[in-house]
């Protein structure tokens, strides 16, 4: 971010300022670019994953012997239009108290927002002490 900083808001150079100047505008934005260009290219391997698991019949013959599901499978009653909304809530609520309940799930999770949060501080951090020290942006891009 402080590096990209050196470069004016169009990456042209203004005749008479520089980056210590008070009115330079540093090239800011481009770190939203860079952040949304690396979170679409880290989806890209959730796209190859296949539609259904191969051992997803597995589990519906487990659930169907144990009780919890109907013979007619999820995707019948989907495509029929069989499923209510109460049927789609009660499966869905255990599923989602399963991923809260998931360790490794939860951490990803926290530190993914995390991540978030710091580049987010990174971002406005030192143009917020610049405004409120009074400093010039070279203090902290120099």
């Amino acid at each position: 971010s402080s590096g990209i900083n050196a470069e004016y808001g169009d990456f042209s150079e203004p005749e008479g300022l520089d980056p210590a100047h008070a009115e330079w505008i540093g090239a800011w934005w481009t770190g939203f670019i860079l952040s949304g260009v690396m979170a679409v290219l880290s989806a890209l391997p959730l796209i190859m994953f296949p539609r259904k698991l191969p051992e997803c019949d597995e589990v519906l013959t487990m659930k169907i012997a144990a009780g919890i599901a109907s013979p007619e499978t999820h995707d019948e009653k989907k495509e029929t239009g069989k499923m209510t909304i109460m049927e789609m809530a009660m499966e869905f609520l255990p599923d989602i108290k399963a991923l809260f309940s998931n360790g490794p799930f939860m951490c990803c999770t926290l530190s993914q927002a995390f991540t978030g949060f710091l580049i987010g501080a990174c971002s406005f951090l030192p143009k917020l002490v610049q405004i409120g020290l009074k400093l010039a942006a070279f203090f902290f891009y120099g």
